[in-house]
């Protein structure tokens, strides 16, 4: 099943799309495709449309059994540990004047990709023979707009070896919700008692992750939040090289049923003691990216 919602799109497009797709309300199409059809007319849509929006939802071979794409929208799909969701990033404490042209947030969401692209090439051909950055957040929800970081973890690590290491509670002004609680096991007593101001951890905790390439499971995610709270404090959002391990791992284990830290854990029979806390799940995806790096 496919569904396709198009605005602002020239009524010339409708008749290629009635053509495989009930129109059942104004520009919502429904329809049952096989894939390359839907990527012609997806490739279609963003021809005759350069300047109008357009989101697709249809059925995919992952956990939830679907993706989304969207075209020239704020709101942009993302991995969450396996799940897919759309998020809208937070730009609303941006000065005005600063998006300029090449800064848009679809053009932002794009270089993302390419660096991500570029680095993970890039870590393939170093091997662990390299210095790059685990990087892993806890926060109080999935909406950087109106959640908050609760724990930031990082490791250094310089050819195969563990050299610095960066982790701090941040005091939050939103109320964890007791999923979060029992997930991460930190309470509001916690953070109230070890939490620091946002304000002074993150600009000591840009300076340790330097320009080095940043290494993440679903990292799309975490950078989200970190360049919203970087916003916040006034400071510069990164710009470093990423490398997804969700990522890489389907791409190298595409018959695993799924790529979250825990299926690729289990399969490479690594002993995980605590999860969802900022330094174990950055110690584990360090494993996991050793592992993923001998994978052919």
């Amino acid at each position: 099943m496919v569904v396709l919602t198009l605005t602002d799109c020239p009524p010339a497009l409708r008749g290629d799309l009635t053509k495989w797709f009930f129109e059942i309300n104004a520009g919502v199409y429904v329809g049952r495709v096989n894939a390359r059809v839907r990527d012609k007319l997806w490739e279609r849509v963003k021809q005759a449309a350069p300047r109008g929006r357009a989101t697709m939802v249809f059925n995919a071979n992952n956990e939830q059994g679907l993706d989304f794409r969207t075209h020239n929208s704020d709101w942009l799909p993302i991995d969450f540990d396996g799940l897919k969701l759309i998020m809208r990033p937070n730009f609303s404490h941006m000065k005005r004047g600063e998006v300029r042209f090449g800064q848009s947030n679809a053009s932002q969401y794009q270089r993302a990709r390419v660096q991500s692209a570029k680095g993970l090439r890039q870590q393939s051909e170093a091997g662990a023979k390299s210095v790059y950055v685990v990087i892993d957040l806890e926060t109080t929800g999935l909406l950087p707009n109106r959640d908050e970081i609760i724990e930031i973890a990082a490791i250094r690590v310089v050819d195969g070896v563990i050299q610095s290491q960066f982790e701090a509670l941040l005091a939050s002004s939103v109320r964890i919700s007791r999923q979060i609680e029992e997930l991460t096991g930190l309470t509001p007593a916690m953070l109230a008692e070890k939490g620091q101001k946002p304000e002074d951890v993150l600009p000591r905790f840009l300076v340790f992750l330097g320009k080095d390439c940043l290494v993440g499971h679903n990292i799309r995610f975490d950078l989200t939040f970190l360049n919203a709270a970087f916003r916040k404090c006034g400071l510069v959002p990164l710009a470093n090289k990423q490398v997804d391990t969700y990522a890489l791992a389907r791409q190298k284990l595409y018959n695993l049923p799924g790529h979250k830290l825990g299926d690729l854990a289990a399969h490479y029979g690594i002993s995980v003691v605590e999860r969802h806390r900022g330094a174990a799940d950055c110690m584990l995806t360090k494993e996991i990216y050793e592992h993923l790096l001998n994978e052919t």
